[in-house]
């Protein structure tokens, strides 16, 4: 691959949300595919924000016929939401159970006053547009960082590693949930791939679960 421009997802992948008390899906995270030959980390990792934000319209845009009464959870980046008037770039119809998930919370780390300001500004207008906000990926270092925000998350998802690396050790996984508890009314875990791993996240006390126990949907 040698130009963002030059390239378009191969469609869309839908990755089950399951609501642990129900075991029913509420939603899908929507992710966009390429072919082989494209290196998708390094695209996503490159391509300038406009480009990244009509990927984004065109998934809003691909789910907006999908069945009703589902939550669409999008990606978009620290870099992403920190742009200027970024509530006039994305197309959300009003109607639409849009999450918007913050995807890098990495990069939240040594953001400076102003950014951190601007950033919580632009999530703000998006939830007076009754679109919900979900950290993606947490893992305990970064817990801090994110209290610091001052801005309260609507879900948090924890990163897939960070359930792997603890699901031997449940106090902490516990631990780990609960302290999202603190800044977030809903807490899924990430990378639930065996019913061994449903039951482990089961009793940590989460809200959510996903990962490839349940089949991901594949949308051209």
């Amino acid at each position: 691959m040698t130009m963002f421009d030059h390239q378009s997802p191969a469609g869309i992948k839908l990755q089950p949300i399951v609501e642990l008390k129900t075991g029913s899906i509420i939603g899908y995270e929507v992710l966009s595919y390429f072919t082989e030959d494209v290196d998708s980390e390094y695209y996503f990792q490159h391509a300038p924000e406009n480009i990244l934000i009509s990927i984004f319209n065109q998934q809003v845009k691909q789910v907006a016929s999908n069945p009703a009464g589902y939550h669409y959870f999008v990606n978009l980046s620290v870099r992403d939401l920190l742009g200027s008037e970024l509530e006039n770039k994305i197309q959300i119809s009003p109607e639409q159970k849009l999450v918007i998930e913050l995807q890098d919370p990495e990069n939240l780390v040594g953001l400076n006053d102003v950014d951190k300001a601007q950033l919580v500004n632009n999530l703000e207008r998006l939830r007076e547009r009754h679109i919900a906000i979900w950290l993606d990926d947490l893992d305990e270092p970064l817990l801090s960082t994110v209290c610091e925000l001052n801005f309260c998350f609507d879900g948090i998802k924890i990163d897939k590693y960070a359930f792997w690396r603890t699901q031997f050790s449940p106090l902490e996984l516990k631990q780990l949930v609960k302290r999202c508890y603190q800044i977030t009314s809903n807490v899924l875990i990430e990378g639930i791939e065996t019913l061994q791993h449903r039951d482990i996240a089961a009793r940590s006390g989460a809200s959510h679960l996903q990962g490839y126990l349940w089949p991901e949907t594949i949308i051209q």
